[in-house]
């Protein structure tokens, strides 16, 4: 498939426009998010899930590791398993606020796409090189329309349960046929290499609080210990250790807020120590968890999910 550098997106703009002046963050369509910001904002700790985020106006900045990805109005960014990042909007104004929505992939969708048209759709990449859990590109003409008719969806209420999900088939038949294919078969194959990192990284997203050995998470891949810290660290840019304190991190500075002792969310999200916690807290954010609790208490409104 050809892919036009850059489509005309505008109905995009007007139909997301007009659900967050109705809906705001959260319109009743099922997997959709929206965000809109008039200015840009501090570094935020996020978790990527399946999804992806298109950005209609202004400019924001990822990190996965050490992979940073930049991208603009009419790109769009795909992710293809649970990750957690960090993520920045570097431009918006009251003039031109910043605006964008992530919208969920079912895997089951992607699997059920990939067996039925397996003998019309090789594999886009058998070559064993893995790639990182996202990746960005250009929105391209051929999703534009199907992504147009999704957000429109409200409109019509009655026709929400019985179009969104042929509107959500044919949007991941899109992707299925892109430059940005390879992110969504290769966690689909049951026996391949970022598949296997899937299910280790699940796992650690529900047991993140448990002390982990990389052995146990090999063994869990099926792979030996110096495969696995290699697979692992191509696709989520991070080693096992570091992946497991990220999360630990993120939900730590969620907890902030209702959770006045910082040594008892140190405890909470599996540090045993208090100090190396306030430790790691600076490392990843900048600031200790009880300066930041301050400004996250700020009457200043922020942005809670940049998308």
């Amino acid at each position: 498939m050809t892919i036009t550098p850059s489509p005309d997106y505008s109905s995009l703009i007007t139909a997301t426009e007009s659900l967050w002046q109705r809906f705001g963050a959260t319109p009743p369509i099922a997997g959709l998010h929206i965000t809109r910001a008039v200015t840009p904002t501090s570094l935020q700790p996020i978790c990527y899930q399946p999804s992806l985020c298109v950005v209609l106006r202004g400019k924001k900045r990822s990190a996965l590791g050490a992979l940073t990805l930049n991208y603009t109005a009419g790109q769009c960014l795909l992710a293809s398993m649970h990750v957690p990042a960090h993520s920045r909007i570097i431009e918006a104004s009251s003039e031109r606020p910043y605006l964008a929505f992530r919208l969920a992939i079912e895997p089951h969708i992607v699997g059920e796409l990939m067996a039925s048209h397996a003998s019309e759709q090789p594999h886009p990449c058998r070559s064993g090189q893995l790639l990182p859990a996202v990746r960005t590109a250009n929105l391209f003409d051929a999703i534009v329309d199907p992504l147009k008719r999704l957000l429109q969806l409200p409109d019509t209420p009655q026709d929400l349960p019985v179009l969104q999900p042929l509107f959500m088939r044919e949007i991941v038949w899109r992707l299925l046929n892109c430059e940005l294919a390879a992110q969504l078969y290769d966690p689909s194959w049951q026996d391949s290499r970022m598949a296997q990192i899937g299910r280790v990284t699940a796992w650690l997203r529900q047991h993140y609080r448990q002390p982990i050995r990389v052995t146990e998470l090999a063994d869990m891949a099926n792979m030996s210990a110096a495969s696995f810290h290699r697979h692992f660290k191509a696709v989520t840019q991070v080693s096992p250790v570091q992946f497991q304190k990220n999360l630990r991190l993120q939900e730590a500075r969620n907890l902030l807020i209702y959770e006045p002792e910082i040594a008892a969310i140190a405890y909470a999200v599996g540090y045993e120590s208090p100090s190396q916690f306030s430790r790691d807290y600076r490392r990843l954010f900048g600031v200790s968890p009880r300066e930041d609790r301050g400004a996250l208490l700020s009457p200043e409104p922020t942005v809670t999910a940049i998308i």
